[in-house]
C-alpha cells in the first residue's frame, strides 16, 4: 500500500510528462486546436462526438466543421442536406443538434452565459443544461441518436459533457480555460473506459457503471491529491492507457514499457 505522498509525487510526475501538446494528437481536443473560429463552439461539438476511435472522431468532426463552419452565429440551417452521420447519430439527429446550438448562441450569446443563467453552481447548471438539451430534442421529435449525446439522468453522468467542462474551465498546456465563471474545484471526472479501468483496478469503485456515485468516488479520490483541481491528472493517466495499452497493474508487457522502472502501477 502506497502512502498518499508517494502517490501524489507519482501523479505529479505523470502530469509533468504527459500533459503537454506532444501527446495531443491522441486526444479529441486536438481538433479544437486545429480548427480556427469560435473555440467554445468547436470544443462543445468535439466533446459531444468524442467516443469511438480517435481517427474516426476527427474525420467526422472535420466534415462537420467543413459543412457548418466554425462560427455558431453564422450557421445556415436551411443549407443543403449534409448527409452527415456518426455511429449512433443520424443526419436528422445532427440537424437537431445544430438547431440547439444556433438557438443557444442566438438567444444567450454563449454556452457559458446559458450555464450561468441556470446556476452559479456548476453541478446545478450542468444538470439543468442537460435537461434543457433533452427537452429541446423532445419538442422537435428527436430520436435516440440525439439523446445519446446527453446521457444524463437516472443516475447517469455524461463523460463527454464533463470533458467539455474540463476543457473550458481548467487552464494548462492542454485545457483551454475559456470560462472564468466557475472553478476547477467544481469539476467532475470524465469517466471513460480508461479511467473506469484505473478506478476498478485500484479499488476506488467496485462496478463498471457510468453513475453519479462512481463519478463522485473517482473525483473525491483525486481531491486527496489536488483538492482545488481534482481532474488535473485525467489527460496524463489516460495517455498511458491510450498510447501504451496500460491496464494499471503488473503484467508481462510492463517489462517493455518506457515507464516500467518508476511506475507505481507495476
Amino acid at each position: 500500500m502506497y502512502k498518499l505522498n508517494e502517490l501524489k509525487r507519482y501523479y505529479e510526475d505523470l502530469y509533468k510528462k504527459y500533459n503537454n501538446t506532444t501527446y495531443i494528437t491522441s486526444d479529441p481536443i486536438a481538433l479544437v486546436y486545429k480548427v480556427k473560429g469560435n473555440k467554445e463552439f468547436v470544443a462543445f461539438v468535439s466533446s459531444l462526438f468524442s467516443y469511438g476511435k480517435v481517427e474516426n472522431i476527427q474525420r467526422f468532426l472535420s466534415n462537420f466543421f467543413f459543412h457548418y463552419g466554425n462560427n455558431p452565429y453564422n450557421i445556415v440551417l436551411n443549407s443543403k442536406n449534409s448527409n452527415l452521420y456518426y455511429r449512433f447519430q443520424k443526419t436528422e439527429d445532427i440537424k437537431i443538434l445544430v438547431e440547439l446550438i444556433t438557438y443557444i448562441y442566438k438567444n444567450y450569446g454563449s454556452l457559458e452565459k446559458l450555464f450561468l443563467k441556470f446556476s452559479y453552481i456548476l453541478e446545478d447548471a450542468f444538470i439543468k443544461f442537460s435537461k434543457f438539451a433533452i427537452d429541446f430534442g423532445k419538442q422537435r421529435g428527436a430520436h435516440r441518436g440525439y439523446f445519446n449525446l446527453f446521457p444524463v439522468g437516472e443516475g447517469l453522468y455524461s463523460k463527454r459533457l464533463n470533458m467539455f467542462l474540463r476543457w473550458m474551465i481548467r487552464k494548462d498546456n492542454i485545457d483551454l480555460g475559456l470560462w472564468n465563471s466557475y472553478k476547477a474545484s467544481e469539476l467532475k471526472f470524465p469517466m471513460d473506459t480508461h479511467i473506469m479501468k484505473f478506478a476498478i483496478t485500484h479499488n476506488i469503485i467496485s462496478s463498471r457503471q457510468n453513475s453519479i456515485s462512481n463519478v463522485n468516488k473517482i473525483t473525491d479520490y483525486f481531491k486527496k491529491f489536488s483538492y482545488n483541481d481534482p481532474v488535473k491528472y485525467d489527460f496524463a493517466i489516460t495517455r498511458q492507457a491510450m498510447l501504451f495499452n496500460c491496464t494499471f497493474k503488473r503484467e508481462d508487457k510492463c517489462n517493455f514499457c518506457i515507464d516500467n522502472n518508476k511506475c507505481l502501477f507495476c
